[in-house]
């Protein structure tokens, strides 16, 4: 597997203030930069989610041809530090994006969901301050499902799985306290 060493630049860290003296460490902070290479694979630039840094790079960039930049890269047509700064290049709306997340929300959808969720309290305030004295207040409103949050199905199957479970533990005790139970 063909390996890149790249350049990476590290800046010596000074003092700062009165009193304090420059770095305690020598060879540094004498004008010099201090330079190290970092090794990487295509196994390091394709990351945690391979099948979709592949995705995207072929989505983006449809001028490689089939395979995209991926397939470029292995016919020899690109270098390795090029592939890496495509990848790097991705947008945060993408299948790489999307993987990382855990789902498809963007920040535009997090953003309505927040905006319903306060209409919907402000409509409940307001119909609650202007309610007649004798009328019952209305609930305040459950907030709009956002990821991660459970399905309203598994919800109702967790409550039951609940009350199953404290029905048996509610007879268990009335079996050691009642005898004839």
């Amino acid at each position: 597997m063909q390996r890149c060493r790249a350049p990476v630049r590290r800046y010596p860290q000074r003092g700062s203030g009165q009193g304090q003296q420059g770095p305690p460490y020598e060879g540094v902070g004498d004008g010099e930069d201090v330079v190290e290479t970092e090794t990487y694979t295509v196994l390091d630039v394709l990351g945690e989610w391979p099948e979709a840094t592949e995705a995207d790079l072929a989505h983006h960039y449809p001028e490689y041809g089939p395979g995209g930049p991926v397939a470029a890269y292995w016919r020899g047509e690109i270098t390795l530090r090029w592939l890496r700064v495509m990848a790097e290049g991705l947008p945060p709306t993408g299948a790489l994006a999307r993987a990382a997340a855990g789902h498809h929300w963007t920040h535009a959808d997090w953003a309505a969901a927040d905006s319903r969720d306060l209409l919907d309290m402000l409509l409940v305030a307001f119909a609650n301050a202007h309610r007649g004295e004798k009328d019952p207040a209305v609930p305040w409103p459950e907030p709009t499902w956002r990821p991660g949050d459970p399905l309203p199905q598994d919800t109702a199957a967790v409550d039951e799985e609940k009350r199953a479970q404290a029905r048996a533990a509610y007879e268990r005790i009335n079996a050691q306290v009642l005898p004839g139970r």
